[in-house]
């Protein structure tokens, strides 16, 4: 019949049990030699009378300890070391956490392009989508980053939308707060103010609103242009829930880009956009800008990726935006 295999034993735990065996002995010992010690009669053996004959022995093992010192003179001798109980090198029992990438950490926002821009923000009640969608880019945008170009988008007609899309982080309200009727001059003379070439000016929606917001949108656009008239415009606009003649409003106000965006592949638009966005609505509004807005004028769209969308969703979608807008 054949043995049974014998079980492998770890080195680490068998230097462990070793070192573990050493103390108990040691202690065995000590606790032995007391007894004995303690006997009436009791002769250490090297008193015994000359006629014993002495025995030679191969191995002699350590005479117990007798005293309290020569034990812990023995224990520090051969009791085991720290090494004996550590099982790896790592200090604790988490595993050290992995350092997160480089990406994922953002300069505090600061500098002085990024005080005086949050200043004039603040003088004049003015609003962007930096601030309100909170960005994790602002302070780079609004300090210069590595261009050494500040920018920043101004959002108008206030702070709140009367929309709820997954993707946006602005709050919303179905009865929003009615627009500032000073906001137009005020972004005129702020944007004025920070001698830039090209500046994006893009809005919440205002299904509340008669015009959808599209007056307010016309009048900002006219009053930067007539303190600024080289400036570049690009108006990212909401869509005005399809109505052409808001459209139409918007795309001969003087701008340079007329953008809006459709957000998402045709396939996403109900699990990315508000209910009363969709794809076909959003391809009707840049189809009118283009019809209505003068010789020259850009129209511009732009989609988001990382929903769940596929590559060829991706270009199906491109490919109808291009035929037919």
């Amino acid at each position: 019949m054949a043995s049974s295999p014998r079980a492998r034993c770890n080195p680490t735990c068998q230097r462990r049990g070793d070192a573990m065996q050493r103390s108990r002995l040691l202690l065995a010992g000590y606790t032995a030699a007391r007894s004995v010690s303690g006997l009436r009669g009791y002769r250490p053996l090297s008193s015994a009378s000359a006629d014993t004959p002495a025995q030679t022995l191969s191995s002699t093992p350590p005479l117990p300890a007798r005293t309290l010192a020569d034990l812990r003179r023995r224990l520090a001798e051969e009791s085991p070391a720290l090494s004996d109980f550590v099982y790896s090198v790592e200090v604790g029992t988490k595993k050290r956490p992995l350092p997160k990438p480089k990406w994922m950490k953002e300069t505090i926002p600061g500098g002085a392009k990024y005080a005086a821009i949050k200043a004039k923000l603040r003088e004049l009640k003015l609003h962007t989508v930096c601030e309100e969608a909170r960005c994790p880019n602002l302070g780079e945008c609004w300090s210069g980053g590595e261009t050494g170009t500040a920018t920043a988008t101004i959002m108008i007609l206030g702070d709140t939308c009367t929309r709820g899309c997954r993707f946006c982080n602005v709050k919303t309200s179905r009865t929003p707060p009615p627009p500032d009727p000073n906001e137009p001059s005020n972004v005129a003379e702020a944007i004025a103010s920070w001698g830039l070439d090209y500046i994006v000016i893009t809005s919440v929606d205002r299904d509340d609103l008669p015009d959808q917001g599209s007056g307010h949108f016309t009048e900002t656009v006219q009053k930067l242009k007539a303190l600024k008239p080289k400036i570049l415009i690009e108006a990212l606009v909401p869509d005005f829930r399809g109505d052409p003649g808001c459209v139409e409003k918007v795309a001969k106000s003087g701008l340079d880009v007329f953008a809006h965006n459709i957000e998402t592949v045709e396939e996403l638009q109900n699990m990315v956009r508000d209910h009363r966005a969709n794809f076909e609505q959003s391809i009707d509004v840049l189809k009118t800008a283009k019809e209505y807005a003068p010789s020259g004028t850009l129209t511009k769209t732009s989609i988001m990726l990382g929903c769940g969308e596929t590559p060829e969703q991706v270009i199906s979608t491109m490919e109808k935006v291009s035929c037919r807008s």
